[in-house]
């Protein structure tokens, strides 16, 4: 009847507090989101499927290792992938949570493109970032993103390197992250020189990438 009507309405409107349709589905998607990512940790339902997806994609993305005949991209192309519901802000923008795993991934690839043996988790895990900054930029129009990555420089036990998140296109730059990784001992932590065969990579990266133009939002807070 026409009371059951109104106090339904009522109710929802109250629910609702002011919120548009747009942000309850957001805010829908969000819920929905965290519930699989929940699942995923424990491979269980639809957070199996999930697993499953994310492992196969960083399977058919790892990178081969550099080698002397190979030529070296300047810059470096070594992730994409769709953006999440959780992955952006209301205003487009790319949410700072979903570009530090994204960054994080491309770092890894970098890593093992280098010549570094990731374990079995995925994770190098003699390798600490000791300094990072992270810049955003413009919002993304559409759902894919790739990371293109070009080495700053490197000594004997750091890495300096630059990530810039376009948008699938490659034309829109959305955000930036500038770090500076170092190679450490297993035992007590400390500053240990890396492998010959990966200083090598390095330094053929480096000498590649040495023709690029200087990017604005590198060398402002992060030093090698």
């Amino acid at each position: 009847n026409d009371t059951l009507i109104d106090r339904m309405v009522a109710g929802t409107q109250t629910q609702a507090d002011g919120r548009t349709i747009q942000e309850l589905e957001r805010l829908r998607d969000g819920c929905l989101v965290d519930i699989m990512r929940t699942l995923q940790r424990h491979k269980i339902a639809s957070g199996l499927t999930l697993a499953r997806d994310e492992q196969r994609r960083h399977d058919s993305t790892r990178p081969t290792p550099w080698s002397k005949d190979q030529e070296i991209e300047a810059p470096l192309s070594l992730y994409r992938t769709l953006v999440p519901p959780d992955g952006r802000l209301a205003s487009g923008h790319i949410a700072e949570s979903f570009a530090v795993q994204a960054f994080g991934e491309t770092t890894q690839a970098l890593l093992q493109y280098a010549g570094i043996d990731i374990g079995a988790d995925g994770v190098a895990g003699s390798y600490l970032t000791v300094s990072s900054h992270f810049s955003t930029a413009d919002a993304l129009s559409g759902n894919m993103i790739r990371v293109s990555t070009r080495l700053l420089g490197h000594t004997e036990t750091d890495i300096h390197l630059l990530h810039e998140m376009y948008a699938g296109d490659g034309k829109t730059l959305l955000c930036v992250s500038e770090q500076r990784l170092s190679s450490v001992s297993g035992e007590d932590g400390a500053p240990s020189p890396m492998e010959a065969h990966v200083l090598e990579a390095l330094a053929a990266v480096h000498t590649a990438h040495s023709s690029l133009g200087a990017s604005e939002y590198a060398g402002r807070w992060v030093k090698a």
